[in-house]
């Protein structure tokens, strides 16, 4: 389950425009449904604030539509699955050069 308090992080902040940065286990298309940054509503996000998200299976860039306490709605602006990437990375070991 989203925790936003544990997920979702300002990366930086101008002009009244808050950057944020969502790190999640969840795949791209349950983060893109409708309601699942509800949780998230407590927080300060406003509408035209963005959101990169980096999930389990990709990466998107959301915009914030419009907040209120109950719900967070936000607007894909652009997503890249990969292929390559169905799981979290797993650390490779190297083996020193002889």
């Amino acid at each position: 389950m989203f925790d936003p308090y544990k997920n979702l992080f300002v990366f930086g902040y101008a002009n009244g425009w808050t950057l944020w940065h969502l790190n999640t286990e969840d795949r791209l298309k349950d983060v893109l449904s409708p309601g699942w940054f509800a949780p998230a509503g407590g927080l300060r996000l406003r509408r035209g604030d963005q959101i990169h998200v980096t999930a389990v299976d990709g990466h998107a860039w959301l915009a914030v539509d419009h907040a209120t306490p109950d719900n967070v709605a936000i607007l894909p602006l652009s997503t890249a699955l990969s292929p390559h990437r169905t799981a979290p990375p797993v650390p490779v070991e190297s083996k020193a050069a002889e």
